[in-house]
Order: structure tokens, then sequence, then C-alpha cells
């Protein structure tokens, strides 16, 4: 992947609260989606959190997820 951490991105500019708003909204969606298949991730932190240079927000990872039982 090309692109940065939110943890880096954030050191080297100040975030436009558009811009946060929009990761903030793909970070939901990425949470919402491993949901739906009962999947926590466990360890989301700036660093696990990708930026492409496209803008695509990416959850990495998932070293701690688990599977909720039923």
């Amino acid at each position: 992947l090309e692109g940065v951490t939110l943890a880096d991105l954030y050191a080297l500019v100040p975030i436009e609260s558009y811009l946060g708003d929009e990761i903030i909204a793909q970070i939901q969606q990425g949470l919402k989606d491993l949901a739906n298949y009962d999947l926590h991730h466990g360890d989301l932190t700036p660093q696990n959190i990708f930026i492409t240079l496209s803008g695509c927000v990416k959850l990495l990872d998932f070293g701690f997820s688990n599977v909720q039982s039923q």
C-alpha cells in the first residue's frame, strides 16, 4: 500500500475538519462491516489506520481481533 498511517499524517500536517469527518466516516463503515461478520478489531489506534494516496481508509493489524461467540 502507498500512503500513511493516521498517526504519521497527524504528525505531518494539521487535519482539517472536513478530512477528519471523512476519515471517521470510513473508519465507522469499516467497523460496521467487521461487525456484520461478528469480527472486532481489538487494537484500533492511529498507527493501525492507514490512508492510501487516493484517500481510502484501511484498517490494519488484526492481531487482537476476535470472533464473538453466541
